[in-house]
């Protein structure tokens, strides 16, 4: 598992995203995904670790709750 997901023309025929889940107090939410124009995974495969990094700072928020937020 590498904590993402690639996919390809999932919007447009010239469009690749990569996602991430965020989680609440151990439970899957929502997810963070951007799209950009490319052909393959690849052309995402760069931004995979910044996806990642903010899904999990969201993550980490969301699992504090309010009171330290």
């Amino acid at each position: 598992m590498h904590g993402h997901s690639q996919r390809g023309r999932q919007v447009t025929d010239d469009a690749v995203s990569v996602a991430a889940p965020i989680s609440a107090r151990g439970e899957v939410v929502a997810a963070l995904s951007i799209v950009v124009r490319g052909s393959s995974p690849a052309a995402v495969r760069p931004m995979a670790p910044g996806v990642r990094a903010a899904a999990r700072a969201i993550s980490r928020t969301l699992s504090e709750g309010p009171e330290q937020a």
